[in-house]
């Protein structure tokens, strides 16, 4: 099982980036703010097979960007649809979304690359 170090930081790190939503979908319900809390609740059952759909070693001929477009899409779409539902878009900034670029990184650091070509790389 080679590589296997990369796999499992492909699926921890996705794992542990979306963990964020059913926590927070359960404070927004227990508020009784249901619709937002949905919306957190049902995107994170949407992501959670996709981090086995879309893992690298099942489509290693595709760049790394395109495997993370649709994480990137269901994120912005649920964190969009949570704040207009929950009230709490007119309390944010475009300064706070400008703090929250650092998260696109990864398309510019490893999303030209491909699972085949990683496997030179190793020593």
């Amino acid at each position: 099982m080679g590589r296997s170090g990369e796999k499992i930081g492909w699926v921890g790190g996705w794992f542990g980036s979306m963990l964020f939503l059913p926590i927070l979908g359960i404070v927004f319900m227990s508020q009784h703010q249901i619709t937002p809390g949905a919306i957190l609740m049902g995107a994170f059952v949407v992501l959670f097979p996709m981090v086995f759909m879309l893992a690298p070693w099942h489509h290693p001929a595709t760049r790394y960007w395109k495997l993370m477009l649709p994480f990137y899409v269901v994120f912005i779409a649920a964190g969009v649809g949570a704040a207009l539902t929950a009230n709490i878009s007119d309390r944010l900034s475009l300064w706070q979304l400008f703090t929250l670029s650092v998260f696109i990184l990864p398309f510019f650091s490893i999303g030209a690359k491909t699972w085949n070509e990683n496997q030179g790389t190793r020593r």
